[in-house]
């Protein structure tokens, strides 16, 4: 399951931006025949699941380090929001080429316009790839391109402290047993981008009730709905 990042478009420019971030090739998200005025909550209701996370576990966010693997429409829409919250984002790779760059990206508009026109994180930093990049000794790491990219064979080498799974089925079951072995704590993909899900259940309960609530009431209730699970997912993994 991908998380659906659907923008009511504003301008010719913003709706072009999103098919090229919809388009790369490390995204499986086709917008094309997309509307592109669905309603949906904000975007920073993406991070409730990680946000509540590290709550739970009482780690403050100032500078923790993300390396982020992939970036289409998933992978550069959460490094974007992880950048606005204060999160360092260190590196960031595609399916051609990758940067790192130690101190962390300062003006992350930069870094988009550069891929989304040129295509290559050329400049911007350290070179990295795609595989490398998993491999780093980050707190967080998030791979947002394709399925099984953390395998038996890579599971001993992960240094991040924490995996956030954005893409379907990142971590093979071998690998999470290892990493599990490690300490390393993974927020499921299926948790992790379940919003869109649970707002796309949202805007079919107002369709066959003939409602329409305004974006604050959404996120309030994708708010809640996503704490709740959290705190279940949780609960399942100290059994």
């Amino acid at each position: 399951m991908s998380d659906n990042v659907n923008v009511i478009y504003s301008t010719e420019r913003e709706r072009e931006r999103e098919r090229e971030r919809s388009n790369s090739t490390s995204s499986d998200i086709d917008t094309e025949n997309r509307t592109p005025y669905t309603k949906t909550p904000e975007p920073e209701n993406k991070l409730n699941t990680i946000d509540n996370f590290l709550k739970h576990f009482k780690i403050k966010t100032d500078n923790l380090t993300v390396a982020v693997q992939g970036f289409g429409n998933v992978g550069s829409n959460i490094a974007r929001f992880l950048h606005q919250l204060g999160f360092k984002i260190v590196a960031i790779a595609d399916v051609k080429d990758g940067f790192l760059d130690p101190s962390g990206v300062e003006d992350f508009e930069i870094v988009e316009n550069q891929f989304f026109e040129t295509r290559s994180f050329s400049g911007l930093g350290s070179p990295a790839n795609s595989q490398n990049i998993l491999e780093l000794p980050v707190d967080i790491l998030v791979p947002a391109a394709i399925e099984e990219v953390i395998t038996r064979k890579n599971a001993y080498k992960i240094k991040a402290k924490y995996i956030l799974e954005m893409a379907n089925g990142p971590t093979d079951f071998e690998a999470d047993k290892i990493l599990n072995n490690k300490g390393v704590i993974i927020i499921p993909d299926i948790l992790a981008n379940s919003g869109g899900v649970a707002t796309s259940f949202f805007e079919w309960y107002q369709n066959i009730n003939n409602e329409s609530w305004d974006k604050e009431k959404v996120n309030g209730k994708l708010k809640v709905k996503m704490e709740k699970a959290v705190e279940e997912v949780i609960k399942t993994a100290e059994v």
